[in-house]
C-alpha cells in the first residue's frame, strides 16, 4: 500500500490502542508517527498530537500532556479548524483537572466558556459549565456546582441535547447523593 495510506493505518491503529487500554502502545507508535508525518499537513498534525494528549492524559502524565494540547491548539488553528481548537481548550481544562490544578482548570474553563459564548458553540458552553461544576464538586462548593449542573440542564434542555442533559443530570445526581452536608 501507499505511505499515505499506511500512516492513516498507523494512527488509527494508535486509536484502536488507546480505546482498548493499551495505552503505552497507543503512546510510542504515536510518538513515533510525529517525526514522519508530513511536514506541510497540519490536519494530521493535529490529529497526532490530539490523540497523544488524550493518551498522556490517560496515563496521567500532565506535563507532556500539556504539550501535546497546545501543539494540538495551533495545529488545529493552522488547518483552519475553529472547533477542533475550541474542543482542545477544553481537554487542557480537563488536563489541569487531572492534574488536580483546580484554579488553573476553573480559569482554563472559563476562557473557553468566554470562546464558546462568543461563537455561539452550545455544546462546548455545556462542557465547559460542566467542568467548571466539578471543579466546585471537588472543591466541595455543593451549592455553586448544583447551580451550574441546573443551567447546563436548562441548556441541555433548550437545545435538545440528550447527551449533555445525562452529563447534567448524573452530575446533580453525584451532588445530592454523595454529598454530606
Amino acid at each position: 500500500s501507499d505511505a499515505p495510506s499506511a500512516f492513516a493505518h498507523q494512527l488509527m491503529q494508535a486509536r484502536w490502542y488507546r480505546h482498548s487500554g493499551r495505552l503505552k502502545e497507543a503512546y510510542h507508535l504515536l510518538d513515533s508517527l510525529l517525526p514522519l508525518r508530513p511536514k506541510n499537513d497540519a490536519y494530521v498534525g493535529y490529529l497526532i498530537q490530539y490523540q497523544l494528549a488524550k493518551t498522556l492524559l490517560d496515563l496521567e502524565v500532565y506535563d507532556p500532556a500539556r504539550h501535546a494540547v497546545q501543539a494540538a491548539i495551533r495545529e488545529a488553528t493552522a488547518a483552519g479548524l475553529q472547533q477542533e481548537a475550541l474542543s482542545m481548550n477544553l481537554l487542557a481544562c480537563e488536563i489541569d483537572f487531572g492534574a488536580d490544578n483546580l484554579e488553573q482548570a476553573h480559569r482554563c474553563y472559563e476562557a473557553t466558556l468566554a470562546q464558546a459564548r462568543q461563537v455561539q458553540d452550545q455544546p462546548t458552553i455545556g462542557s465547559a459549565l460542566i467542568g467548571m461544576g466539578n471543579v466546585f464538586y471537588i472543591q466541595e462548593k455543593d451549592e455553586e456546582a448544583l447551580q451550574i449542573y441546573n443551567e447546563v440542564l436548562s441548556l441541555a434542555r433548550r437545545i435538545d441535547n440528550p447527551d449533555l442533559m445525562m452529563d447534567a443530570l448524573f452530575n446533580i445526581g453525584s451532588v445530592v447523593a454523595f454529598t454530606v452536608s
